[in-house]
């Protein structure tokens, strides 16, 4: 496994890769000790055990995550630098992260590329997309009633959700 994601795993005692969660900065620092297997679904291999959380361990990371995003925080040359470190990372990586997808999805290892080079476009029209955070002035003169008047949008993040596993 490559080392920039050591944390992330690790071997248990019956040989099976075990997959870590984490939390308010801990790795596996969760109420349920229940797991639930990975496999392949092209071939069945069982590729891994991930931790099942239970409702407490969700509450728990959406609290974390709440009181340690402060998104006012970041001013938009941040929040660019960042995505922009995480595209870097994701194409120093892609054939870990094609291999990944492949491995999970039981997709062949082109089309997985093609999803990782997706990613690191989609995160490359994001960071444009940072540039309107503040608001993005609309003028009225593309449509006749709106002549001499103009909108403004102004985006406001959702925060913190929570998805439940199907």
């Amino acid at each position: 496994m490559n080392d920039l994601f050591s944390d992330i795993s690790y071997i248990g005692d019956d040989g099976t890769r075990r997959f870590n969660i984490l939390i308010n900065g801990c790795w596996q620092c969760l109420k349920s000790t229940r797991t639930f297997d990975v496999t392949n679904p092209a071939t069945g291999e069982l590729i891994g055990r991930v931790p099942q959380c239970d409702p407490e361990d969700v509450r728990s990371a959406i609290e974390s995550a709440r009181n340690n995003t402060d998104i006012k925080g970041y001013s938009p040359l941040h929040r660019l630098e960042i995505m922009e470190r995480a595209r870097e990372i994701l194409m120093e990586q892609a054939e870990f992260f094609a291999e990944t997808i492949s491995r999970e999805s039981g997709k062949p290892i082109a089309i997985s590329r093609g999803e990782v080079t997706a990613t690191a476009e989609r995160l490359r029209l994001t960071m444009e997309e940072t540039r309107v955070l503040y608001g993005e002035y609309l003028p009225g003169e593309w449509v006749e009633d709106t002549q001499n008047k103009f909108a403004i949008v102004i985006r406001k993040p959702l925060g913190v959700v929570a998805i439940p596993s199907s």
